[in-house]
């Protein structure tokens, strides 16, 4: 039998490179296993990718698009019939 999250999270990132871990860490600590966590990095020029890359999730790199072309890039990738969606933030 195949592994099928309820619900996906789709984060994107841009230029995060501050905030982006605590966003990953916050989404992986809800101690749930019906999800499936995918972050895109949307070009940034920071140092974000090299924090998304160490972290293990799902993660893509992307040429900047914007919020909207990162998350639903981002959607295309998952398999949850239910999604939501963050960007990291300073608080």
């Amino acid at each position: 039998m195949t592994y099928s999250p309820k619900l996906a999270v789709v984060i994107s990132c841009y230029n995060y490179e501050s905030f982006v871990e605590r966003a990953i860490q916050s989404v992986l600590s809800q101690g749930r296993d019906d999800f499936e966590l995918v972050v895109v990095d949307d070009g940034s020029t920071d140092g974000s990718w090299d924090v998304i890359s160490r972290s293990g999730v799902t993660a893509f790199k992307i040429e900047n698009s914007g919020a909207r072309g990162a998350c639903l890039y981002g959607l295309d990738r998952t398999r949850a019939p239910s999604s939501c969606f963050s960007t990291p933030t300073m608080s």
